[in-house]
């Protein structure tokens, strides 16, 4: 498999015109997820199929890093914005749309990492994929305000995040206690108060649990369940 700053792909570039269906799609999830695609598959796929379902959908994605996942979106029908607070990253981002051949229909943008300053759309869609779980339950409830703001009537959030895990805890405390490091500074799962603010925030919730790893995560999104029928 190529590197992520390889000018080929694994697969060939799309034609113009050119969407996946959901069997191609799948395909090149493991691509996109970046790292950990051992962990992230399962989750990802009952999260996202069936794809057909962001064809003419307007889509944000928060922490979007190198693209790939944006390029996903966009390539199964998706007009994407994605959005990273790493311009280096949004730089590669732009070039892998290039590579994917769907510049036509994703845009890749910097931002100040304050979720007043996002793209103010609206959206059908907002993704992310281990954003959340990085920001303080103090400021958590603002954020997800922000990307209420943004979505459309029948909008839906997509998350995907990385579950608490109290063994994991345990351990972790430890070593931030022999640090000296304080505790609320570290992040370690999202939390089922965490899918409460959630859920007052953007609406009611459809949540799994894949083992004690990870969350997949759909809240509202109406209009989004009728487009993948």
């Amino acid at each position: 498999m190529s590197s992520i700053t390889s000018d080929a792909l694994p697969f060939p570039k799309l034609k113009s015109g050119e969407l996946l269906n959901t069997a191609s799609a799948l395909e090149r999830l493991d691509y996109c997820l970046e790292w950990r695609a051992w962990l992230w598959r399962r989750p990802a796929a009952y999260l996202m199929a069936p794809f057909e379902k962001f064809r003419g959908k307007r889509v944000l994605e928060i922490g979007a890093r190198f693209g790939k996942m944006s390029c996903l979106i966009a390539a199964a029908g998706g007009i994407v914005t994605g959005v990273d607070i790493n311009a280096k990253a949004v730089e590669r981002a732009k070039a892998e749309s290039l590579r994917w051949g769907v510049e036509d229909r994703v845009r890749f943008v910097a931002y100040d990492g304050d979720g007043r300053n996002l793209p103010s759309g609206p959206f059908d869609v907002i993704f992310s994929k281990s954003v959340l779980v990085l920001i303080r339950k103090e400021k958590l409830s603002e954020l997800l305000l922000e990307l209420r703001s943004r979505l459309a009537p029948d909008g839906a959030g997509l998350f995907l995040e990385n579950a608490n895990n109290w063994i994991l805890d345990r351990l972790r405390r430890h070593i931030v206690h022999r640090r000296g490091k304080k505790w609320d500074i570290v992040h370690w799962g999202f939390y089922p108060e965490s899918l409460s603010i959630l859920e007052r925030a953007l609406g009611p919730l459809r949540v799994k649990r894949f083992g004690s790893l990870v969350w997949s995560i759909q809240a509202g999104g109406d209009g989004l369940e009728r487009n993948a029928r």
